[in-house]
């Protein structure tokens, strides 16, 4: 009887088992781990209506995320590059600027705050974003 057993339980650990197909598993792409994205954003919204060639002349803003000479010169200088203002109408340089800048402070509203410069209007465009962000979420565009 221990040999049937033993048989029976060499035969079942030296049989292969196949799966149909080149074996893979399909996984979901995996979201972006930067806590930054969403503000991105909803700061592209509020600045620009996400328009990569907008220029406010009074401020001397340009981009997609309005960027101004002083957040460029921080960039360039943290960075060693020589981008000029015009170059802030790439979306990927006016991105990477935007989360250096937000790298730079300990929390997601300050960097927001910042971002538009300081004193009590920089609340008025906290809220701005965070309504965009907001909206977003519960699907409208």
């Amino acid at each position: 009887m221990k040999r049937i057993y033993y048989l029976l339980l060499l035969i079942t650990l030296s049989v292969r088992v196949y799966a149909p197909g080149d074996g893979a598993i399909p996984l979901p792409e995996p979201a972006e781990l930067n806590p930054y994205v969403d503000i991105w954003e909803a700061v592209c919204w509020v600045e620009s209506r996400h328009n990569a060639e907008a220029i406010n002349v009074a401020e001397q803003a340009y981009g997609i995320a309005q960027i101004r000479q002083c957040k460029l010169n921080d960039y360039n200088q943290a960075w060693r590059s020589d981008h000029d203002i015009t170059d802030c109408h790439s979306p990927e340089l006016s991105r990477k600027i935007f989360m250096w800048h937000c790298a730079q402070y300990e929390s997601q509203d300050e960097a927001v705050r910042r971002w538009n410069g300081s004193g009590p209007a920089t609340y008025e465009y906290l809220a701005m974003v965070r309504s965009r962000i907001l909206s977003v979420q519960r699907g409208f565009k």
